[in-house]
């Protein structure tokens, strides 16, 4: 019970300090919830794909979550949005604002895309150590890479959606 404890709490320091961070560097309460969203849907999604897939859930599993690469998709993609709808007239309309979402999305979907498919292909090499060295990363791997592949499904199609909510009227720093 103890480890549990302390890897939820370790769980949830993480994603309150990536939040915190967020805030103080893009300075943007909205763009900090849009951006910090992305770590419990991608941990929701890990979980689900780890009890669909059948796959012991550990504590070293949940413990090598690393928030960082969690939101990268989200923080390219949210300041791509921002900086395309900074640039809209003052007086948009919802669906020049829609439109202005979408094509900043169009814009960097290509490269997170990459980008988050070269951290998921370095983690594969863990997925074909045997014996007790599988038993033990195995699980390890497949948490991160159902968690970055959570981050990436969120990054590009439910942070767009999800912009035009939070900037309705666009969005100026």
């Amino acid at each position: 019970e103890a480890p549990v404890e302390t890897v939820s709490y370790s769980v949830a320091l993480g994603m309150t300090m990536v939040a915190l961070l967020v805030l103080v560097f893009l300075g943007s309460p909205r763009v900090m919830l849009l951006i910090a969203i992305t770590a419990p849907f991608s941990l929701l999604f890990a979980v689900i794909a780890m009890y669909v897939t059948n796959i012991p859930l550990g504590v070293l599993a949940i413990g090598a979550i690393d928030f960082g690469l969690m939101i990268d998709g989200a923080v390219i993609v949210v300041d791509r949005i921002s900086r395309r709808l900074g640039e809209l007239d003052k007086g948009a309309k919802p669906r020049d604002v829609r439109r202005a979402i979408l094509q900043a999305t169009l814009e960097v979907e290509r490269p997170v895309l990459f980008a988050m498919l070269m951290v998921i292909c370095a983690t594969v090499p863990l997925l074909t150590l045997t014996s007790i060295e599988g038993l033990l990363f195995g699980p390890m791997a497949l948490m991160l890479l159902f968690t970055l592949i959570g981050a990436l499904l969120f990054a590009l199609l439910a942070v767009p959606v999800l912009a035009t909510y939070f900037f309705p009227v666009g969005y100026k720093e």
